[in-house]
């Protein structure tokens, strides 16, 4: 009887175990410091930020927003990939050209994080239903008009 008692208990203790460790782990918040904004960011989030109008609204007013003029001598550039992080009330900041320090941006990169950091008309991301900074990194190709 004792035995069985025994190990009824250490079966017991390793269930709860198990699953009091699944739900910790299922729990774990994943963010990161982001040093351009000094806040801790999702990467990912049950519901990811949104621009109000959806993706094709956001292009538009971007593209729209760019004070860009080539000239011949530019070397045509017209693929860009850029970070920033939607904050818990919906703002865009830290804009910033992925993988580049600002010193080394072109004149192009520069007009489109300018025109980037007009565009706060965003629904912040959520995450267990509360509101939560988000990085967003985009690739965004933009047709130059001849």
């Amino acid at each position: 009887m004792i035995i069985n008692s025994t190990l009824w208990m250490l079966f017991l203790a390793i269930i709860t175990s198990v699953f009091s460790c699944k739900s910790l782990e299922h729990k774990q918040e994943i963010t990161q410091y982001d040093k351009m904004t000094r806040k801790n960011v999702y990467m990912v989030v049950e519901e990811m930020p949104k621009y109000k109008g959806g993706d094709g609204v956001f292009l538009k007013e971007l593209v729209n927003n760019i004070q860009y003029v080539y000239s011949e001598n530019d070397n045509l550039q017209t693929r860009v990939q850029v970070q920033f992080v939607i904050d818990k009330k919906g703002h865009l900041i830290g804009a910033r050209i992925y993988g580049k320090e600002s010193d080394a941006l072109s004149d192009f990169e520069k007009a489109v994080l300018k025109a980037l950091c007009l565009l706060n008309d965003w629904q912040a991301g959520r995450q267990d239903d509360k509101p939560v900074n988000v990085l967003i990194t985009k690739t965004i190709n933009i047709c130059p008009n001849p």
